[in-house]
């Protein structure tokens, strides 16, 4: 199985990463070992010539605040697999309309 993503993903995470560090949620060494572990999972970016544009019909069709977000949704839609995703709001904004995106808090609790 490989793990793929939109091109944001690798600025994404690096982001929240930092953040939580810097809001003191992780300690330093936490936010070290989160990114190198996260640099170390080979996650495939994929570029696709209608992201921008399926990203934009999900967000309206399901009223999605931000784009960004239905970047994933665009990218799980146009490879036919599932969207596994720690955003709790946008897995509970979805809930009941679209069966394959799924919350990865149900997978770590498992």
């Amino acid at each position: 199985m490989e793990i793929t993503g939109p091109p944001l993903l690798y600025a994404e995470v690096t982001s929240v990463i930092r953040e939580n560090v810097y809001h003191q949620r992780l300690l330093e060494e936490e936010g070290e070992d989160a990114f190198a572990a996260f640099c170390q999972m080979g996650i495939r970016s994929i570029k696709h010539p209608e992201l921008h544009l399926k990203a934009w019909e999900l967000a309206k069709e399901y009223n999605q605040p931000r784009a960004y977000d239905s970047q994933y949704l665009a990218l799980a839609k146009l490879m036919g697999c599932e969207l596994w995703t720690a955003d709790k709001s946008l897995v509970n904004s979805l809930q009941g309309k679209l069966s394959w995106v799924k919350w990865i808090g149900d997978y770590v609790l498992r």
